[in-house]
């Protein structure tokens, strides 16, 4: 309860001081309507968890696995509302553990990325897995902004 106090002030003083806000977001992977329906079935829509700091967007409560051709990361969050194409954002030491090399951008800049044919987006059904591959899939290392 203290410790809830004292961030509530700093964040106050931040917001008294005009001083900028910087996030920071892990690995998260953003769907098209094809790759919803393909990995949640036909017509599902995705569930929003909460809202994020980026009006618009908000933490789904559909989790996935990414998996490269080195190595997989489990229960990653999906991101919404649906987009265009389908991203997979990681940081640096992500995408050297999945075993791929995506360009950095912003979030939601795909221009320019390379089409992945070498990324998996899995998700679980009980004990058996079904999996897409995801032949328009763009990937980025996330890319500072403010």
């Amino acid at each position: 309860m203290a410790a809830e106090k004292v961030v509530e002030a700093v964040v106050d003083q931040i917001r008294t001081a005009g001083l900028v806000q910087i996030e920071v977001s892990a690995r998260h992977v953003h769907l098209d309507k094809e790759s919803v329906e393909a990995l949640f079935g036909v017509g599902h829509k995705l569930t929003p968890k909460r809202e994020l700091s980026q009006p618009g967007q908000y933490l789904e409560e559909e989790r996935v696995d990414v998996i490269g051709p080195k190595g997989s990361f489990k229960n990653v969050a999906v991101l919404g509302p649906e987009r265009k194409h389908v991203q997979v954002e990681v940081s640096f030491s992500d995408a050297f553990a999945l075993g791929i090399n995506p360009p950095i951008r912003q979030s939601g800049d795909t221009k320019g990325s390379a089409i992945s044919d070498n990324l998996f987006i899995l998700r679980q059904l009980s004990d058996l897995p079904v999996r897409l591959l995801l032949t328009k899939a763009r990937s980025s290392r996330f890319a500072t902004f403010i």
